[in-house]
């Protein structure tokens, strides 16, 4: 099971890296791409391990957060 969560968590930062990326050098919609990579990252997440949605909130606001500063 934890192999699991490790392989989706390194696929969703590949993914956010290349978003960052494509954003960086090809002005793609950054707000798209990180959605994508928010909604790849609970898919993963949640399908080997059971994360509670309050958790999956908390992981959305701490990233907006983030987004913010």
């Amino acid at each position: 099971m934890k192999h699991f969560y490790l392989a989706g968590t390194y696929i969703t930062l590949a993914i956010f890296a290349l978003s960052y990326l494509l954003t960086r050098f090809f002005e793609y919609d950054l707000n798209t791409l990180i959605s994508v990579s928010i909604l790849l990252y609970l898919f993963f997440n949640t399908k080997h391990t059971k994360i509670v949605i309050a958790e999956k909130d908390a992981l959305i606001n701490a990233l907006k957060e983030k987004l913010r500063r």
